[in-house]
């Protein structure tokens, strides 16, 4: 199985960029959908990333 580019690259940089996430998300005052805005971010990358796949290329 090979992994896409674009997903790759997408845990690269949630790997490098955990802290300052992890801050946006739970600063104090912060609105409730804050954190569900990661994962619909997350949902649409690899939605977008696999759209162009047929199910026999795996």
């Amino acid at each position: 199985m090979r992994i896409s580019p674009p997903l790759l690259m997408l845990m690269l940089l949630l790997f490098i960029f955990t802290p300052a996430i992890h801050d946006w998300i739970s600063h104090g005052g912060s609105t409730w959908y804050r954190p569900f805005l990661i994962w619909i971010a997350a949902i649409a990358f690899v939605f977008w990333s696999q759209r162009g796949h047929s199910p026999d290329e795996f």
